[in-house]
């Protein structure tokens, strides 16, 4: 039942909690449980007490009245002010604040973060600027290659005729893809063309050469009636 030599000599105290908790409570509980937050505050664990049965019976002044402390101690558990553990096997009881232990996390939670403000500023500025000046030129880095344009480009030496240029131009009647390839080639290749997308120029070219071709055997159509016409105007 040894107490913890702690930095902590005070502790907050919330009267408002202290009533509403206790006003179901019979004097001797109110006692004993004033008594419990006072020893679990310099516990070795804040907030949570561990002892034998006859250990906390001594502590109550009601030693070898077990029928006793066991009554405060359920009528703690019952009315809501303690969480209270019973270890039957061990003979042993756990009583548990809950106030205390949430202001025990939150006090090293905000110790702990005052250590990691204290330790930055022990860097020194210095160190701290040369992080952020190289975290500044890898986002320089990153964001001009995700600028980068794509390059213009002279006619590829392993350009083929894909498979979706082979369904356009069978859903669209273009010229034959196979055949409009070296002809393709030999254009842009004596014209030194560059492009930035080969395939989607070569699909220019399909459907440039099926208007053409539209074109050609339209003119030939009305060759042919115009030399039609005139036999019959020559005839008549």
């Amino acid at each position: 039942m040894a107490m913890a030599k702690t930095k902590l000599p005070w502790m907050k105290f919330f009267p408002s909690d202290w009533l509403q908790d206790t006003r179901t409570l019979s004097l001797e509980a109110r006692g004993v449980w004033i008594d419990l937050i006072c020893a679990m505050w310099t516990s070795p664990k804040r907030g949570k007490l561990t002892w034998t049965l006859t250990g906390f019976e001594r502590f109550i002044g009601f030693t070898n009245q077990p029928e006793v402390a066991e009554g405060i101690l359920n009528e703690l558990q019952f009315s809501g002010a303690a969480e209270i553990f019973f270890d039957r096997s061990h003979d042993s009881v756990t009583v548990m604040s809950r106030r205390i232990n949430r202001d025990e996390r939150k006090r090293k939670s905000d110790r702990d973060r005052k250590e990691r403000n204290r330790h930055e500023e022990f860097l020194g500025r210095g160190q701290k600027s040369e992080v952020r000046s190289q975290k500044s030129e890898e986002d320089k880095e990153k964001r001009g290659l995700s600028r980068t344009k794509k390059q213009r480009t002279s006619f590829p030496d392993d350009f083929v005729v894909s498979g979706r240029i082979l369904q356009l131009s069978q859903h669209n009647e273009w010229p034959d893809p196979v055949v409009e390839l070296d002809a393709f080639r030999d254009y842009h290749s004596s014209r030194g063309s560059t492009f930035l997308d080969w395939e989607a120029a070569f699909r220019t070219w399909l459907r440039n050469g099926k208007r053409i071709n539209g074109n050609r055997k339209q003119s030939k159509g009305q060759g042919s009636m115009n030399k039609i016409n005139d036999i019959l105007k020559r005839g008549l």
